[in-house]
């Protein structure tokens, strides 16, 4: 779900204060539906990024090893935590939901290729 999405949902709902509380309670679970979609989604991009990049889960790892042999296997605080801070805001973030966008072709653009192509009809 798109950031857009999350602001109509949340015009319906200020709309629907107004309303009788069965439509106040319909509002607020389209609402709740928008967000646990958009966390999903965020959840999904960042458990994609750890499997791609391996140097994401070694910092991490290094990190929470570090504290918790400063702290003697407890962590407090996890918003102390630097890194896994950055990792969790960057999860969380709103993503364009890309498979859902078409893209069409606005005018013709000559692309500079460090090399000549060919395509299929050989022009």
């Amino acid at each position: 779900m798109g950031r857009s999405l999350f602001v109509a949902q949340t015009v319906i709902l200020e709309e629907a204060s107004k309303r009788p509380d069965a439509q106040f309670d319909d509002a607020i679970g389209m609402l709740r539906e928008t967000v646990v979609e958009e966390i999903a989604s965020s959840q999904d991009t960042g458990l994609s990024a750890f499997a791609e990049y391996h140097n994401t889960q070694a910092k991490l790892r290094v990190e929470i090893a570090t504290v918790r042999a400063d702290t003697g296997g407890d962590i407090p605080y996890l918003n102390k935590l630097s890194y896994f801070d950055v990792v969790c805001r960057k999860m969380l973030c709103p993503h364009v939901p890309v498979h859902w966008l078409t893209c069409s072709v606005r005018k013709d653009m000559v692309l500079p290729l460090p090399m000549p192509t060919c395509s299929l009809d050989e022009r």
